[in-house]
């Protein structure tokens, strides 16, 4: 797989996922005339009117959840252009979106921050929500999907730079808006489950971000992604723009500083336990959605293909073994966020003391769930290290679990020819 097709894979997962268009019959008016003009508020009411008429319209329930999903997407690119976003920060997470420079941007401070997160967060669980009651064994919608329109910097237009080929293209310069015209994408009941599937990875690492205090990091770094910070440092602002990921001169101790601070106390011990349980819905969404696209005898532009589907990304292949070894991924996973199976530890075996005594000599894993369901201060650079996994080691003679299965993972790379990480944020 080419790098600018993961990069594509990238956007549409931490970004602009696909949506979906409506069938319309006479007197109607069409998703895709809502995507196209942008008009999500409008098309939301109007299909929330339609859906309740017709709540077993799997179509009008599927665009509903779309222009929600959507919405939510388009109010974090609003939030970060309201705070002039800076480009430099575009390597990180929920930072990525492609918003335009604000040249007047209002200023930041820890509790708006933290609204961002909260309302995109909010916005997906309304999406999930409403895509979770959409029969999934009779949908098709087709969208123009490059003609997509979000309003970026809340200015109540939509233009060029706003479609979907658009941004797109600041990824890839292979796209222009030639190759981009007739971008038609079939979705169907498998991507029903795909989307919801990404609604719950994207709330997991929202509400992991919002169950930890990191204040004291917004403090001391918020200079670098953003142009106007209220903060207790305010001399850190007065050098300028730098480059940061860059790393130029200015910005190295700053971030030093960055990596230092990612050392969170648990502000809220049930959005940790929610977030542990999005991930587990993942895991349990994607094998469905598999199951959905291999039974799938079609050939109808697909976003998902199946080994004997032609998908709409070029020189793509999808094999039968790829399929199971995915699904077989999924399940372990799933076994890990569950608790059932334990991550091994890379420092040996350790001496830790039990209610009964010191075990000496025995091997131990991490109980990832744990970690979720009885937080603690996280200190990345202390799990780096491995002491900060002590309180959550579990012996595996005691407990009677088994370690994940590397080799499921080794598997799998090989099948992917090496672009596991690529065709895993595709997959979902």
């Amino acid at each position: 797989m080419s790098r600018s097709i993961i990069s594509c894979l990238i956007l549409v997962a931490l970004s602009l996922p696909p949506s979906a268009a409506s069938p319309c019959s006479a007197g109607e008016t069409p998703l895709q005339e809502y995507l196209n003009t942008g008009r999500l508020e409008e098309g939301i009411s109007d299909f929330e009117r339609r859906s309740q008429a017709a709540k077993d319209d799997a179509e009008l329930q599927f665009g509903l959840g779309v222009m929600q999903f959507l919405q939510a997407v388009e109010g974090l690119a609003q939030d970060q252009y309201r705070y002039g976003v800076l480009n430099r920060a575009r390597n990180i997470p929920f930072m990525r979106i492609p918003v335009p420079p604000n040249p007047h941007p209002e200023q930041i401070s820890y509790p708006k921050a933290r609204a961002i997160f909260q309302n995109f967060v909010s916005g997906l669980e309304v999406a999930e929500a409403t895509l979770s009651q959409v029969d999934v064994d009779h949908v098709k919608l087709p969208v123009d999907i490059g003609e997509t329109r979000l309003d970026l910097n809340a200015d109540g237009k939509v233009g060029e730079s706003e479609a979907f080929w658009k941004i797109y293209a600041t990824f890839n310069r292979n796209v222009n808006e030639n190759t981009s015209k007739n971008f038609v994408i079939a979705f169907d009941g498998g991507d029903v489950l795909w989307l919801r599937g990404y609604c719950h990875l994207l709330m997991a690492m929202g509400e992991f971000v919002l169950a930890h205090d990191w204040n004291d990091l917004f403090q001391r770094t918020a200079h670098l992604f953003y142009p106007d910070v209220q903060s207790d440092f305010p001399q850190l602002q007065q050098e300028g723009v730098g480059m940061f990921m860059g790393f130029r001169a200015e910005n190295i101790a700053d971030l030093i500083a960055f990596i230092h601070l990612i050392n969170f106390e648990v502000a809220d011990r049930e959005k940790m336990r929610s977030s542990i349980e999005h991930l587990i819905a993942m895991t349990e969404l994607s094998p469905q959605s598999w199951a959905l696209i291999t039974a799938e005898t079609d050939n109808d532009r697909e976003w998902l293909p199946n080994s004997e589907q032609t998908g709409v990304i070029p020189n793509v292949a999808i094999t039968d073994e790829m399929i199971s070894g995915w699904i077989e991924v999924m399940k372990e996973l799933q076994a890990v966020f569950q608790g059932e199976r334990l991550l091994p530890y890379w420092r040996g075996n350790p001496r830790v003391t039990t209610p009964v005594g010191p075990n000496v000599n025995k091997s131990y894993g991490i109980n990832l769930n744990r970690v979720f369901t009885e937080p603690r201060r996280f200190d990345l650079i202390l799990w780096i290290q491995g002491t900060a996994a002590t309180p959550y080691l579990e012996s595996y003679q005691e407990v009677q679990k088994r370690p994940v299965d590397a080799e499921v993972f080794s598997r799998m790379r090989r099948l992917f020819r090496g672009e596991f990480i690529g065709f895993a944020i595709w997959f979902n």
